[in-house]
C-alpha cells in the first residue's frame, strides 16, 4: 500500500528532480527512467532514442536513466530534466511525495515508496503537447515497467475540451490499447478535463453548475451511488 515495488508513471510537464519529496533516503532520484520531449537526443541511449522517435526528422526527445539524472544533478542542475511549469511536480508529489520537504514529514502522498518513470510531454515550442507525444510517452512507461517486471500506474493529469470524450478518438483508443485483461499489472488514470462547471439547467434536484468534475465521500465499509448527468444531444 506504500507503493514499494510499484512504478508510478507521470506523463505531464516533467518533474523537479532535486525536490526532497522525490528523492530516496540516500539523496538519489526516485526516477528509474525519464523521457523529455523538450530536449534534443543525448546519444547516451541511442537504441531507445531511435525506438521512441527521438531522432526522427521534425521530432526530438531525450532519455535518461535514474543514474543519468543523479550524475547531471551533481554536475550542474541546469543540465538535468526540469519542470518549468510546475504542474508535473505538483502531480508527482500528490501521488508519491514522502513529505521530506518538511520536518517532521508532512503532506505525504499515498505511495511514498513508489519508483517513478517520468515523461515530460511539453515541447520546447511554447509548451505544446501533442497526442502523439502522449501516446509515445505512455508506451515508454509501460515498456520500461515490463522490462523491470513491476506493476505500474500511469497518471495522465492532462485534459482537453476537444474531441468526443466517449472513447472514440484516436488518442482514447490508443490509450485504451495499453491496458485491459491482456495487460495485467497496468493501470491508467486519465483526467476528465478542467471544465468543472459548464452546464446548467439540464436536471432538476441536483446542485449546479454541472460539469466534468465531481467529488464524493465514500466512508469505509460502505458504498455510494454517484449520478452521472450529461446534457441532451
Amino acid at each position: 500500500l506504500s507503493g514499494k515495488n510499484v512504478l508510478d508513471g507521470i506523463v505531464d510537464t516533467g518533474f523537479d528532480p532535486h525536490h526532497p519529496d522525490l528523492l530516496d533516503a540516500s539523496g538519489n532520484t526516485r526516477a528509474a527512467w525519464v523521457i523529455d520531449f523538450s530536449k534534443s537526443p543525448r546519444g547516451v541511449h541511442p537504441e531507445l532514442e531511435e525506438e521512441y522517435g527521438c531522432t526522427a526528422e521534425g521530432a526530438q526527445c531525450a532519455i535518461y536513466t535514474g543514474a543519468d539524472v543523479d550524475q547531471l544533478l551533481a554536475s550542474g542542475p541546469p543540465l538535468a530534466p526540469r519542470d518549468p511549469y510546475g504542474h508535473g511536480t505538483h502531480v508527482t508529489s500528490l501521488a508519491v511525495g514522502d513529505g521530506s520537504f518538511n520536518d517532521p514529514p508532512s503532506y505525504v502522498g499515498p505511495a511514498p515508496e513508489a519508483t517513478l518513470i517520468v515523461a515530460r510531454v511539453t515541447r520546447s515550442d511554447g509548451g505544446a503537447i501533442y497526442d502523439a507525444g502522449i501516446l509515445t510517452a505512455t508506451r515508454f512507461v509501460f515498456d520500461r515497467a515490463e522490462e523491470l517486471g513491476l506493476p505500474v500506474v500511469v497518471n495522465l493529469s492532462l485534459g482537453s475540451d476537444f474531441g468526443a470524450h466517449d472513447g472514440s478518438s484516436a488518442l482514447e483508443r490508443g490509450l485504451a490499447g495499453f491496458v485491459g485483461p491482456t495487460h495485467p499489472g497496468r493501470v491508467l488514470v486519465v483526467a476528465a478535463g478542467n471544465s468543472g462547471g459548464v452546464y446548467q439547467g439540464i436536471a432538476a434536484g441536483y446542485p449546479e453548475p454541472l460539469g466534468i468534475h465531481t467529488e464524493v465521500h465514500v466512508p469505509r465499509e460502505s458504498s455510494v451511488r454517484v449520478p452521472l448527468l450529461s446534457p441532451p444531444t
